[in-house]
C-alpha cells in the first residue's frame, strides 16, 4: 500500500474519532485526562474498519511465537496493523501520545519507529506513524516513517 493512501486513511480515521469520541480528548470536560490506552483502543476500532484485510491490535507484543523485543527489552506498540504470526505483511506500527504529555517520551517513540521500519529489522513494518493527539483535530501532529527514516 502506498503512503499517500495510508495518509488519507489515517486522516479519515482521525476525523471519525473526533466526530464520535472527542470527549476523550476534551481537556475542559473532565478533571482527569483519559488514559492513552483508551484512545488507542478507540482508534484501533476505526482503523480495523478501514483496514479490513489486516488485523489491528493494541499493545500486541507477540512476534511470531516470541515476545517483541528491541535490545532485549520487551516492547508494546500502541497499535499495529499487520497479519498475525508472520512478518510478511506487517503494514503499520503506530505510536500514540496525548499532546499534554508527549514531550516526556517522544524521543523513545521516534527511535522505536525508526528501528521497526528498517528493512533489515526482524519485524519488517512497512510504515511507522506517530500520532500526537490534541484537543482538536487541527492541532494533531502526525509523523510518518519508512525505511528507518522520518518522511518529510
Amino acid at each position: 500500500m502506498e503512503l499517500e493512501n495510508i495518509k488519507i486513511i489515517i486522516n479519515k480515521v482521525l476525523n471519525e474519532f473526533y466526530e464520535r469520541d472527542s470527549v476523550l480528548v476534551d481537556y475542559n470536560s473532565c478533571s482527569k485526562l483519559i488514559c492513552e490506552r483508551t484512545i488507542s483502543a478507540r482508534l484501533a476500532m476505526y482503523l480495523q474498519n478501514a483496514f479490513k484485510e489486516y488485523e489491528v491490535d493494541c499493545e500486541y507484543n507477540k512476534h511470531i511465537n516470541d515476545i517483541k523485543t528491541i535490545d532485549n527489552k520487551k516492547i508494546f506498540p500502541d497499535i499495529v496493523i499487520h497479519k498475525r504470526k508472520n512478518d510478511e505483511d506487517n503494514l503499520i506500527w503506530i505510536e500514540l501520545k496525548k499532546y499534554n504529555s508527549y514531550k516526556k517520551s517522544i524521543d523513545n517513540d521516534r527511535e522505536r519507529l525508526t528501528i521497526v521500519t528498517k528493512e533489515n529489522f526482524d519485524f519488517k513494518y512497512q510504515y511507522g506513524v506517530l500520532i500526537i493527539i490534541n484537543q482538536n483535530i487541527d492541532d494533531c501532529i502526525i509523523e510518518y516513517y519508512k525505511d528507518g527514516k522520518l518522511i518529510k
